[in-house]
């Protein structure tokens, strides 16, 4: 090879403008963000190349959105049916809900079945009583495109015994 190949100087050169060129990129990818924002709705195509940032990725995952009964809130009974929403469609076969009471004791719940035909929301009726106390919720699905999400939420029941067959 030629002495020209291994010229440090020539290296450091290609070195910085490769950085350089990546950098360039980042800053375009933020700047379209931010035209994505002011742009009209028309612009949207011309300026989708933007919107496949990570951080736009990220945000274009499945998550929950609600659930009923919802986060922290005191119900005069016990629910008929543990809910969620999702922002987008979930896998119904690998969803699993589990409601727990404050000493750990599991309140049987139906399989989940999906509310509705946009297969965003899940639902699983109580098959067993649930105590006047505090619950949880715990939850675990796999989205469409087969990122598992999960989570759990609390919420108080504060009135007599009640069983929902």
């Amino acid at each position: 090879m030629a002495y020209r190949d291994y010229h440090p100087r020539r290296t450091a050169f290609r070195t910085l403008r490769a950085l350089l060129g990546l950098v360039l990129v980042l800053v375009l990818a933020g700047a379209g963000s931010v035209l994505m924002a002011a742009a009209p709705s028309d612009a949207a195509p011309a300026a989708d190349w933007f919107t496949k940032s990570g951080a736009d990725a990220a945000l274009r995952h499945t998550r929950l959105t609600r659930s009923s009964p919802a986060r922290d809130t005191s119900l005069s009974g016990p629910p008929a049916a543990i809910t969620l929403w999702f922002t987008k469609p979930v896998q119904l076969k690998l969803t699993r809900l589990m409601l727990k009471d404050s000493r750990g004791v599991v309140v049987v719940l139906h399989a989940p079945a999906f509310v509705d035909a946009s297969q965003t929301s899940v639902a699983a009726s109580l098959r067993g009583t649930a105590a006047p106390g505090a619950y949880t919720v715990t939850w675990v699905t796999t989205s469409r495109d087969s990122h598992v999400i999960k989570g759990s939420f609390g919420f108080r029941i504060t009135a007599a015994l009640g069983a929902r067959m």
